[in-house]
Formats: C-alpha cells, sequence, structure tokens
C-alpha cells in the first residue's frame, strides 16, 4: 500500500453530489486529498492533461474473483494527495471551469465561499497538470474581474491583482490599477480567504496593503504599484 492508500485511509470519504454516478460511461473515480469521491467519465480529464491522460492509462483495473460482491466498483481509482491544490473544492470548482460554465455559475456552484484562495489553488492545479485550456479560461475570468474594479461581489481588486502578480499576468495586474476607483461600496471583507483586504474607500497603495497581502507580491509589481501611484501619468511600467 502506497502513500495515497495510506492517506485515503486516514480520511472519511464520502461522494459528491454533483459527480456521484459510479455508472457513468468510461466512469473514473477520482478521490480528493480530504477524502470525496467524484465519478467522472474519464475523458473530462484526458482531453485537459497529457500528464493527466498517461497517469489514466497506467491505472489499472480492480482485479475481481469470483468471490468479488457483485456491487464491488469497478472503476479506475485515480487519487489526489495534495492537501493544498487538490482538495475537493478544487477538484469541484476545477470541473466547473472546464464544464463550459460562467464564472458566476462556477462560484455559484463551489463547495466553499473561500473564494479567492479556491481561485488561486485551481489555476495552481492547472499549472500543475499542465491543463491549458483550464489555465486558459481561468486567466481570462481574471481580466475580466480586472476591468470591473470593487463591483464583484466577492473578488476584489487587491485579490485581483496579487493573483494576476503570482502568475506574471501583467495586462491584468495593470489594468487593476488602471481601473481602480475608490467606492463606499465594500468596506469590510466580504468573506475571510484572501491575503488582506483595502477597504474600497481607500486607494490602491502601498500604504493601505496589509503586510500578509504585501509579502505575496513580487517585487516587479510592487515596484510597479509605487510607480503608478506616485507618477502623475497613468503608465505602468514592470521594468
Amino acid at each position: 500500500m502506497d502513500d495515497a492508500d495510506n492517506k485515503q485511509d486516514e480520511v472519511k470519504l464520502n461522494i459528491s453530489q454533483s459527480w456521484n454516478d459510479p455508472n457513468a460511461d468510461q466512469a473514473l473515480k477520482v478521490v480528493s486529498s480530504d477524502g470525496t469521491i467524484f465519478y467522472i467519465p474519464a475523458y473530462i480529464f484526458q482531453s485537459q492533461s497529457v500528464a493527466l491522460r498517461e497517469m489514466i492509462k497506467d491505472i489499472a483495473l480492480p482485479t475481481t474473483n469470483d468471490s468479488t460482491p457483485v456491487s464491488a466498483d469497478p472503476s479506475k481509482t485515480l487519487s489526489f494527495t495534495d492537501d493544498t491544490l487538490e482538495s475537493s473544492s478544487v477538484l469541484h470548482f476545477f470541473l466547473s471551469v472546464i464544464g463550459d460554465k460562467s464564472l458566476e455559475a462556477a462560484l455559484e456552484e463551489s463547495t466553499t465561499t473561500d473564494y479567492v484562495p479556491l481561485y488561486h489553488y485551481t489555476m495552481m492545479f492547472a499549472k500543475k497538470w499542465d491543463c491549458p485550456q483550464a489555465l486558459k479560461i481561468l486567466k481570462a475570468w481574471l481580466f475580466q474581474l480586472s476591468l470591473m474594479g470593487q463591483k464583484h461581489p466577492h473578488i476584489k481588486p487587491l485579490d485581483v491583482f496579487i493573483i494576476a502578480a503570482k502568475f506574471d499576468e501583467r495586462q491584468t495586474a495593470a489594468e487593476v490599477i488602471a481601473k481602480y476607483k475608490r467606492s463606499e461600496d465594500c468596506l469590510a471583507p466580504p468573506h475571510s480567504g484572501r491575503w488582506g483586504f483595502i477597504p474600497s474607500n481607500q486607494e490602491l497603495h502601498m500604504d493601505n496593503i496589509p503586510i500578509q497581502a504585501w509579502e505575496e507580491i513580487p517585487s516587479v509589481y510592487t515596484y510597479a504599484l509605487s510607480r503608478s501611484i506616485s507618477s502623475s501619468t497613468p503608465d505602468i511600467c514592470f521594468e
């Protein structure tokens, strides 16, 4: 028994309410790091990533014999173990992303209200497993969020700026700065899961960024932010 098997023994397994049919066509049994089972058509993961496709191809089907119960699960099993990037909430959101859902629908269907780390971890999951289509969608949504300023109910400008900085999405980060305007719309954090929060009536300025958020931003982006605020022109420079 390998480490993944040992870890799955330590958590109580439950079945996803959305992905719960072991008899689905070519069902693949996917087990999240926190013990949730998803039954998904294997082609969904296979079409997203060469790495996942090869991993699934190498999984052996469960062995059966005359004493195997008729109810035994015949599905191939893919077990994830990363507590941060491969939790049930991340897998659920990832499946929504690649399932032709809108951003709002994907957030509405998510199994957590910590939307900012969920978004970030799902991008990291897509990067880890080399899922270019999912990463493209997430980056496009992030750019859309950068144009919204304070208007999105859950994901705020500082959140977008930090995620963009972590993935070196310079155009998105620049749009956050360019579109930022103070308002009275959001003076308290809409939820707790984030690096930090700037009340909407304050400027997007280094002096207003909480230290825990400031420490998450690559230096080239803090430099660009400080330059854009101190300059009399709106030009944003990352050099």
